[in-house]
């Protein structure tokens, strides 16, 4: 029998040495991301503690078990495999047939091939309303505290065991570590990627087979999915992510560079890898080179901190800056390359953290919206959203765009309140990021005289189309289309008159923010001087307080 602990973001940095395995809050209802989650699976893999995940459920917030079920996958992605996984049910999901807990489950073993366990109150477990979960095969996680033992009466025992509440949540696992590892390697397993390294320019599609096990590599070392498409951003224009490149294609070149960074001269990493037992070429060991860089300055001070980026190589890592920023903090701090071509890198390194988002990226998670699910009553959209207090709310293009970048961002918008055919205007005027290409998150505005329109851009194509998410005025309440680049992201039913104008870039990275968001004291009163200029309709409607 095992002993181990359940723990979300309410507990802080922890050592999990002295536990036997760990289950850690992942999500709850639709597009959240517990805070603590990437906190404590770096504490587990640190001290090399099997561990598990569990999603809350919600389904009071109107989600579908399938969304709520997507939503979870996409966060614990790149663990699938190593981890066990489980549904909370309790609290309000209770008011909620057990079908919904059924359909989660099923749909997760569908799409991962690991079977989760259910975590359910012994009331619960003992009045027989979960008994289709039993018949399903889904291991019972029971909670019943300050009892010998269990009383389990629908199923035929117990499998993890909730005996503790306060002040942790203390758990026994009825198995050993190899019974532990079954659960959890039941699944699909981690796509195993080789690295494409020789003296070449690597095409787009072997660029992004390297990538991915950067990424891979980087983020089990807890750096941000920012840092390492800032990095990466570098990498492409040193070495088209190549680990086995020289420069200029020249072997040997005197005083040349080679590798994945362009170490110059090449016997700074040649040496190295050698002397470390790696092959030349080996991408692992370049990789393992840079973390020695980073954690190790006392053995060769790579980073130098400039005038223009005063950020240490420790800040940059866990950095939620924007990767185009963080790819300029990288040239001028750790490359100080003699050619800088610092817009190509800035591109490279927006097109890496969009790739990434949409092919097993974690850390700050995208999750587009697709449906409708969990907006009906949600305070993004209506509590707290100054243009339904005003009562302009749904459908509304404007109503929508402000609280779904409030989903994204976990933070109250500064926003244009106005019409969307001033939002261009008003964001050139409040100093936001804006531009031409579309980006995750972005919105995407379009003028016509007739108050314009605005949307989200959810979904980047392989062939530069877009898919975005729409709320009208007068009209339907949510919607998606896809736009394309031939005709300038215009969707065909926009008048004549009409032209996009351009993309409003999400002010900081994405955080998944939960459905039933809980600010701070007076967050609804937190409003930009913009607002208050270019919005006097809000005054008459007395709704600013």
């Amino acid at each position: 029998m095992l002993h181990g602990l359940d723990v979300s973001t309410f507990q802080g940095e922890m050592n999990f040495s002295d536990y036997d395995f760990v289950i850690i809050k992942a999500s709850e209802g639709w597009a959240y991301q517990d805070e603590g989650m990437n906190r404590h699976v770096q504490s587990a893999l640190r001290t090399n503690t099997p561990f598990g995940f569990y999603h809350y459920a919600r389904p009071d917030l109107g989600n579908s078990p399938e969304t709520e079920a997507d939503s979870f996958i996409g966060y614990v992605q790149p663990y699938i495999g190593q981890a066990i996984f489980a549904l909370d049910w309790e609290q309000l999901s209770l008011n909620y047939p057990a079908s919904w807990a059924l359909q989660w489950c099923q749909y997760v073993k569908q799409k991962t091939g690991i079977t989760p366990f259910i975590y359910i109150q012994a009331s619960v477990e003992n009045s027989g309303t979960m008994r289709a979960l039993y018949q399903g095969g889904f291991p019972l996680w029971i909670a019943q505290w300050e009892v010998s033992q269990p009383q389990v009466e629908t199923w035929d025992k117990w499998t993890l065991w909730q005996y503790q509440g306060s002040p942790l949540d203390l758990d026994y696992f009825d198995g050993t570590v190899s019974d532990w590892n079954n659960w959890a390697g039941g699944g699909i397993p981690e796509q195993q990627l080789t690295w494409v390294s020789k003296n070449m320019y690597l095409s787009q599609s072997e660029m992004q087979n390297n990538a991915k096990i950067i990424y891979r590599y980087f983020t089990n070392l807890g750096w941000t999915l920012n840092a390492v498409a800032g990095m990466l951003g570098n990498m492409q224009r040193e070495s088209t992510l190549s680990p086995g490149i020289w420069e200029g294609l020249q072997p040997y070149p005197p005083g040349g560079g080679y590798g994945l960074v362009g170490w110059t001269p090449y016997t700074r990493i040649t040496d190295w890898l050698t002397s470390h037992g790696y092959k030349i070429d080996d991408g692992n060991g370049q990789c393992a080179k840079i973390q020695e860089e980073w954690q190790h300055p006392e053995i060769e001070v790579v980073w130098i901190e400039t005038s223009s980026y005063p950020i240490s190589f420790n800040e940059y890592v866990y950095s939620t800056e924007s990767p185009e920023f963080l790819a300029s903090v990288f040239l001028a701090n750790y490359e100080r390359a003699g050619v800088l071509a610092e817009q190509e890198r800035r591109d490279n390194a927006r097109y890496w953290y969009d790739y990434l988002l949409q092919n097993g990226g974690s850390g700050s998670v995208y999750v587009p919206r697709l449906n409708s699910d969990g907006m009906e009553g949600n305070p993004y959209w209506y509590d707290y959203n100054p243009f339904y207090l005003a009562g302009y709310g749904l459908p509304n293009c404007t109503t929508y765009c402000w609280g779904r970048w409030y989903e994204i961002q976990g933070q109250y918008p500064e926003l244009p309140l106005g019409n969307a055919n001033t939002w261009w205007r008003d964001a050139l005027n409040m100093g936001k990021k804006t531009g031409q290409k579309p980006q995750l998150g972005a919105i995407i505005v379009t003028w016509y005289s007739d108050g314009g329109h605005v949307a989200i851009v959810e979904q980047i194509n392989s062939d530069g189309s877009i898919v975005t998410s729409n709320s009208g005025w007068g009209g339907s309440y949510f919607w998606t289309e896809t736009l394309y680049p031939s005709n300038g992201y215009l969707a065909s039913w926009c008048p004549a008159e009409a032209y996009v104008q351009g993309f409003i870039y999400l002010d900081v990275s994405p955080s998944g923010p939960g459905p039933n968001p809980n600010p701070g004291p007076g967050t609804r009163r937190k409003r930009g001087k913009a607002a208050y200029y270019t919005n006097p309709w809000l005054f008459l409607k007395g709704r600013y307080f």
